[in-house]
Parts: structure tokens; C-alpha cells; sequence
């Protein structure tokens, strides 16, 4: 009885070991996904931002949305993106891009990154931050700020000197 008892208790430590391996590996997993995730949102977008075409017209920037001509290098035309921001069903919000051929009758779009408490864009001057962009020139940078799990990520890009004629 005693010898069944043993066994009884090493097989049950053995089974919640495996346990808390297996949720702290899932754990982990997930956790190095939505970091995925967030790395490549954040490489595209520094890389459309830092490629704005200045000469456009098109550029519109608000705190909840982003519209932009861009080069993409690998496509010998310009392409409109815009970034907009869009609450889900839940009280969580989602960042949506979409891609607009102006030469081509082709536009696509898709979720960016979902599942964050907030996703704002920001607008500097050259001197100051805003959460809207009415300027005739383009802003010296644009930055993406993500709140997602509690934590706080701030992606500033350059997208060119705004004083560039002053300098010379």
C-alpha cells in the first residue's frame, strides 16, 4: 500500500511539472509571437515613413490615421498607404493598412497589429509632438505609439529636416 501511495505521488509531481513546463513554454511562445509581430509592424512602417514622397499632396495625418505617398522599391510607381486605427468588438483596438495603386485599380487592405488598449500617431515639427499634422511642409518625423499588454512602445521615424533650406 504503501509502495502504490509512492508511485500515486511521484507520478502526480511528475504531472504537474509537466504542467507548469508546458505553461510557462506556451507562455513564452506567445509572448515571443506578439514581439513578432510588433518588430515587423514596426520595421515596415519606419521603412514607408522614412520613403514618404515630400512633393504629395496626399500626405493627411491625424492621431487615429496616417495617408501617405510612398516609394516601395520594389514597384516603379508610388503607392498610397494609410494607416487607420479601429476599435474591435472588444474595448481593444486594431491597426488596419491599406495599399492603393495609383496607376493600377488595385488596392488591398488588412489588420496590422489587433488586440491593443491604444494606437495613436504623432506629428513633429521640428520643435514639438502633435496628434494632428495641419502644416503646409511635412512633418520633420511621425511617430507610432502602441499600448498593448500595459506596456508603452514609441516608434519615432525621420522623415526628413523640415528646416533643410535654412541649413543651406
Amino acid at each position: 500500500m504503501i509502495t502504490v501511495a509512492i508511485t500515486f505521488i511521484m507520478f502526480l509531481l511528475m504531472y504537474r511539472t509537466f504542467f507548469t513546463a508546458y505553461t510557462i513554454a506556451d507562455g513564452v511562445t506567445n509572448h515571443l509571437d506578439q514581439a513578432e509581430i510588433k518588430f515587423a509592424l514596426f520595421r515596415q512602417f519606419s521603412r514607408e515613413a522614412s520613403a514618404i514622397i515630400r512633393e504629395s499632396d496626399i500626405f493627411e495625418g491625424n492621431y487615429d490615421s496616417l495617408t501617405f505617398l510612398y516609394e516601395t522599391g520594389n514597384e516603379p510607381y508610388p503607392v498610397k498607404t494609410t494607416y487607420r486605427v479601429r476599435r474591435s468588438s472588444t474595448d481593444l483596438v486594431d491597426l488596419w493598412q491599406s495599399r492603393e495603386s495609383l496607376i493600377y485599380t488595385k488596392s488591398y487592405a488588412f489588420p496590422a497589429l489587433t488586440g491593443a488598449e491604444e494606437i495613436t500617431f504623432s506629428y513633429f515639427d521640428g520643435k514639438a509632438w502633435s496628434d494632428a499634422w495641419n502644416g503646409d511642409d511635412f512633418p520633420a518625423g511621425i511617430a507610432l505609439r502602441i499600448v498593448m499588454n500595459g506596456r508603452e512602445y514609441f516608434l519615432p521615424v525621420k522623415t526628413g529636416d523640415i528646416n533643410e533650406e535654412e541649413k543651406e
